[in-house]
């Protein structure tokens, strides 16, 4: 992926871009360990590893425009969102 993807110019733009990422990225981490640890799951096990799939990959699609609101970032990942989802979904259609 080129620089130029991101589609801003601005060095601001980019760290809000990176910070948005990596407070997302923080807490859903937090989040995992405290809901392993309330589990009772063993490190690295197969629930461990399903519960780090299916039930914190919501949580991050939900965080991240929670945290893109907060640095004045909501449309830039809003899109991103819906292009992934279309990717993922096999739905190409522009809307």
């Amino acid at each position: 992926m080129s620089w130029q993807a991101w589609r801003e110019q601005k060095v601001v733009h980019w760290v809000l871009i990176l910070l948005v990422f990596s407070c997302t990225g923080f807490s859903v981490a937090r989040i995992g360990v405290w809901i392993t640890e309330a589990a009772g799951f063993e490190r690295f096990s197969l629930e461990y590893w399903l519960l780090w799939i299916f039930g914190l990959l919501p949580i991050y699609n939900v965080l991240l425009p929670c945290y893109a609101f907060l640095f004045g970032k909501f449309q830039y990942f809003r899109e991103k969102q819906r292009r992934t989802w279309r990717f993922l979904t096999g739905w190409m259609r522009k809307s």
